[in-house]
């Protein structure tokens, strides 16, 4: 990389050191049926992964690893690191969910950088992180309860407590 990414792109940029990328890692393609007036995404067992700028002013906008790298925001090393933890941990969560009979469809994680340049996942993975589905029934387990005004948000959050911890 020619020059650093906070050098080039004027002190503002400082922030990225710590979180530069938010990644969603998906297996529905919700960004994509959403426009399109689908009622539900359906449920794939394809698995993709998004990059985003983390940046609220600009809505976090799509970024690809061309992107990112151009940017300065990751190496190539870094981005394929990314991409081999989101996988494993994609494969960790959707073991343990589906053995609680609920679907994890799709969930974001932000990945930052260590002073010594260690990337790490640098945020929760929570409810609010991710899309929960019963296996079963399809019934939403998650925020969208809320964003999609469905009521019994909190019975939902109430079920994936239970099924989580068994309590």
């Amino acid at each position: 990389m020619a020059g650093s990414a906070s050098a080039a792109a004027g002190p503002s940029c400082q922030r990225r050191i710590y979180l530069f990328l938010f990644l969603e890692f998906s297996d529905i393609f919700a960004k994509i049926y959403q426009p399109l007036q689908f009622c539900s995404a359906p449920y794939f067992f394809f698995f993709f992964i998004e990059f985003s700028y983390k940046n609220d002013q600009l809505h976090d906008p799509l970024l690809n690893a061309y992107h990112a790298r151009a940017l300065g925001l990751a190496t190539e090393t870094e981005i394929e690191t990314i991409k081999r933890y989101a996988f494993q941990i994609n494969e960790i969560l959707r073991e343990f969910f589906l053995e609680r009979k609920v679907k994890l469809v799709d969930f974001k994680m932000e990945y930052g950088r260590l002073a010594d340049g260690t990337i790490v996942l640098a945020d929760e993975i929570s409810r609010d992180t991710c899309r929960f589905w019963d296996s079963e029934t399809n019934e939403k387990l998650d925020k969208d309860r809320f964003r999609r005004d469905m009521g019994g948000v909190e019975d939902a959050y109430h079920e994936m407590m239970k099924r989580v911890f068994g309590a």
